[in-house]
């Protein structure tokens, strides 16, 4: 193995260390994203470019955020439409909202996740009837995540700088 693959492999567990700790510590199923957003930032970012590693943490809080917002749109339209008589609806409001989610997806490019959240803010939100505390939530565990991993990433580099 070479200096960059051990300092790749080095940083990426220290940062999922880290975002684990938190995990254990706060010990809310919701915060495995913490785990999750800090694994992804260090994994995908595999150069000395710092640019890089901030625009694609700031990609990922953005897409974030609005991947909360299509799916608070999509709970709210259940929420205020949906009853024991007609739960078939519940589909046709989530293929509305991932045909939305998909469409900004393509245009922006780097912003892969907004659909992901959406789903999970609406159907984790419809079973524990909790969005707004859900969707602040994912979005507190996303930018911990990154932090996470920016903080790791400009402390073990994962090729040597200078």
């Amino acid at each position: 193995m070479n200096n960059i693959c051990i300092r790749h492999a080095l940083r990426t567990g220290i940062a999922g260390s880290i975002g684990c700790s938190i995990y254990l510590f706060i010990y809310q199923s919701h915060c495995i994203w913490i785990v999750i957003s800090a694994l992804l930032l260090c994994q995908t970012h595999t150069t000395g470019n710092f640019i890089n590693l901030f625009k694609h943490a700031i990609d990922r809080i953005i897409a974030t955020g609005i991947g909360v917002f299509l799916g608070m749109l999509g709970y709210t339209l259940i929420f205020l439409n949906v009853n024991d008589s007609n739960k078939e609806i519940i589909p046709l409001i989530c293929l509305f909202i991932f045909i939305i989610s998909d469409s900004i997806l393509q245009l922006t490019e780097g912003l892969n996740i907004i659909t992901i959240t959406a789903a999970i803010i609406m159907l984790v939100s419809i079973q524990e009837d909790s969005a707004i505390p859900m969707a602040l939530a994912r979005s507190m565990d996303i930018i911990t995540g990154s932090a996470i991993g920016i903080i790791v990433s400009l402390i073990i580099p994962a090729k040597k700088v200078g």
